[in-house]
């Protein structure tokens, strides 16, 4: 019998030459079964424009906080937890991809949530991004691109 399946994982945001990947197939004891390795691979990215979308911005009176969003799904879903969270005027715009505004580069935008407390951060500093995750915040990635 053969398995076969789908895998999501991150990749940097930086187009990459010769990237491999390895897959570590694992029982749920956590012992290793077996481990698969990629040949070199070219991680290739949309070179076109971002172009700037709706930023969208909540506050919760119950948790005290503001929450920012540009997904339309997650948009939705906020304005449907009537009493909970209440949709405030758009700060602005951020861009859907990289791009470059009268010579300055647009950089990555990234967010973290803290699971204890539900609380978000964003932040353009990917050492940041990396440390915080480290120390237990999940990822949830590049919300967009802002310029610095």
């Amino acid at each position: 019998m053969k398995d076969t399946g789908t895998f999501l994982f991150d990749t940097p945001e930086l187009a990459t030459n010769g990237a491999e990947f390895r897959v570590t197939f694992k029982t749920t004891e956590g012992a290793t079964i077996s481990m698969v390795e990629s040949s070199p691979v070219d991680i290739v990215y949309d070179t076109s424009a971002g172009v700037a979308k709706p930023y969208f911005r909540f506050f919760s009176f119950l948790t005290q906080e503001h929450l920012f969003t540009t997904l339309t799904a997650e948009r939705d879903a906020l304005n449907a937890a009537v009493g909970f969270w209440l949709q405030e005027p758009s700060p602005g715009r951020i861009y859907n991809g990289p791009t470059t505004l009268n010579g300055v580069k647009a950089v990555p935008y990234y967010r973290l949530v803290n699971l204890v407390t539900g609380r978000h951060l964003w932040t353009t500093d990917r050492n940041e991004y990396d440390t915080l995750a480290e120390l237990g915040l999940v990822q949830e990635g590049v919300v967009g691109y802002i310029l610095p």
